[in-house]
């Protein structure tokens, strides 16, 4: 069976995209001539800075003119975009942040000049066909998304923060107090017979060159050679303090 075509909605029309939005080349400012502000300074690749004059008003969007392509950054305050960029001078009355996920679904990359450096032509650009939808479903589908964008940069952010937890947790249980201490002052051998399990069990062990511990389920212990006399580490546990890391 064939795969079926999505099918338009009648109130949704073709244009150039220079018609929904018209893109303007940034502004140069070098390092040594930016002053100490507020105004976020964006590149081809991002925020680059900040200045103390803003050359465009918000909402903006702004991509890469040239060295970085295909990236669509949205900017919520007045900013100054870099000669290295594009921005949108004039949305056309559009909703300006559904011209922003409108330009991600745009691949800008295959515009890239020929040369040594990749470049993209706003003209190039102002020819694309793109289907616009009325201006109140750009609006309901700009919210959608965004509320999409908002739910996982919050899930990022706290990923990010456990992160940040368990590596001061891990520094305080594996970093000791006073001189450091040679690993086989922690540690007990003892030599004895071991029984064989008979049941699944979790297998502990150390990797060799300190490369850390690991986990193994064994589910049929019969699958695993274990002999008598076999020697195995007895951890000799340490009472640790741990300090409050849920500021992180």
């Amino acid at each position: 069976m064939g795969k079926k075509s999505r099918s338009i909605p009648s109130n949704w029309v073709e244009k150039r995209l220079g018609e929904i939005a018209t893109l303007q080349r940034g502004f140069d400012l070098p390092t040594s001539t930016r002053r100490s502000g507020n105004i976020p300074v964006i590149s081809s690749s991002g925020f680059s800075g900040t200045h103390d004059t803003a050359m465009v008003s918000a909402p903006g969007v702004v991509t890469g003119r040239y060295g970085t392509i295909g990236e669509i950054f949205w900017i919520e305050e007045d900013f100054w975009p870099l000669n290295t960029s594009l921005f949108v001078k004039d949305f056309h009355g559009n909703y300006p942040l559904f011209v922003y996920y409108l330009l991600q679904r745009v691949d800008l990359k295959k515009f890239s000049d020929k040369t040594g450096v990749p470049g993209i032509n706003r003209n190039d650009v102002h020819k694309i066909k793109v289907l616009l939808a009325p201006i109140e479903e750009q609006r309901k589908i700009a919210e959608i998304l965004g509320t999409w964008d908002s739910a996982i940069a919050l899930t990022e952010k706290l990923i990010t923060a456990q992160q940040k937890r368990k590596k001061a947790l891990m520094q305080s249980l594996l970093s000791l107090p006073g001189t450091p201490t040679k690993l086989k002052k922690c540690l007990e051998l003892v030599i004895r017979e071991v029984s064989k399990p008979t049941e699944p069990y979790m297998a502990v062990g150390i990797r060799s060159h300190g490369k850390g511990t690991f986990q193994r389920w064994i589910e049929n212990p019969d699958n695993v050679a274990i002999y008598s006399k076999d020697l195995y580490f007895s951890l000799v546990l340490f009472l640790l303090v741990v300090p409050d890391v849920t500021g992180f």
